[in-house]
């Protein structure tokens, strides 16, 4: 049995003590306070997905007994229609985990707004088809301050002009309203062709965005840990 779950991403670490079978105490810790992650797993066991650097796996490693290591080897507990399996990233296997063992037999769309804006989409069967990625937040306000000479780097906000009166403001307006924009027309669009449809809601950045409370709209802040330890609970059973 492991004594933590560990999702390690380019910037930050989510770290889940397991208490009598079931997630607890998940903590969300910068890659910069390496030190505080390895004291809390010294000696202990962890399930493990990572896409951060080889060092920091390494060091994780030299702590902890990693006894479950997520990688597109193993098995996963649905079928699939995507066709680059290869290519899939493992925290959009770990979201699909996670949303089947809270929704079954109903059409499910997880919306996970990070680095990226991934959209997954499973069936009402259980079968994963694939779906969406564009840039995130922070991506947008980067490829414009980067690839312009003078539009200054904006950072988001939840406090946003709806015409905005300055230029940053105007930026502000455009990413963050316009991510809204996409996310509730896509939803839209797919409870256009999906009846019962259930959008799961996940992601470090979705702090900065409202949705119209709809009952068939769930936020899970902490969907894709959960999916990594259901993804373990399955490989060892």
């Amino acid at each position: 049995m492991v004594d933590y779950v560990i999702e390690a991403g380019n910037s930050f670490v989510k770290i889940a003590r397991i208490t009598q079978g079931k997630l607890d105490h998940i903590e969300r810790i910068s890659l910069h306070d390496l030190h505080l992650i390895l004291n809390k797993i010294k000696g202990k066991n962890i399930a493990l997905s990572s896409v951060a650097n080889e060092n920091l796996r390494n060091e994780i490693d030299k702590n902890a007994s990693i006894i479950f290591e997520l990688s597109r080897d193993i098995r996963f507990p649905f079928s699939s229609y995507y066709k680059t399996p290869e290519t899939w990233g493992m925290d959009r296997a770990c979201n699909v985990c996670g949303a089947l063992a809270k929704k079954k037999k109903t059409p499910v769309l997880i919306v996970d707004i990070g680095t990226c804006i991934k959209f997954d989409f499973v069936d009402k069967n259980e079968i994963y088809h694939g779906g969406s990625i564009s840039p995130g937040v922070h991506l947008r306000f980067q490829a414009m301050h980067n690839g312009t000479a003078k539009l200054p780097l904006v950072k988001p906000s939840k406090s946003v002009e709806l015409i905005g009166q300055s230029t940053q403001a105007s930026l502000l307006n455009g990413v963050m309203t316009g991510i809204q924009c996409e996310i509730e027309g896509m939803i839209a669009i797919y409870e256009q062709q999906f009846e019962k449809l259930t959008v799961i809601l996940t992601g470090g950045d979705l702090i900065y965005f409202d949705f119209p409370e709809k009952s068939n709209i769930f936020v899970e802040q902490n969907l894709t840990i959960e999916g990594l330890y259901q993804l373990y609970k399955f490989h060892s059973e």
